[in-house]
């Protein structure tokens, strides 16, 4: 059914991506698939731009 499922997580908050990870390792067992994860990085709010360094988004991206 499936051949590569692609899960997108937070690492900051693991708890959420569990059930994800769950259902996703449950179908590609059942079609002999393959699983992908990728960390999402939060959007910064418009309202805190001004607030944080102008390199923020690439600390961020270094971070993760």
């Amino acid at each position: 059914m499936y051949k590569c499922i692609l899960v997108p997580i937070d690492l900051a908050e693991p708890e959420l991506a569990k059930p994800a990870i769950t259902a996703a390792v449950m179908m590609a067992k059942q079609s002999d698939g393959t699983i992908r994860i990728i960390n999402v990085l939060p959007l910064t709010p418009v309202m805190l731009a001004e607030y944080v360094p102008p390199d923020f988004e690439a600390q961020q991206r270094k971070a993760a």
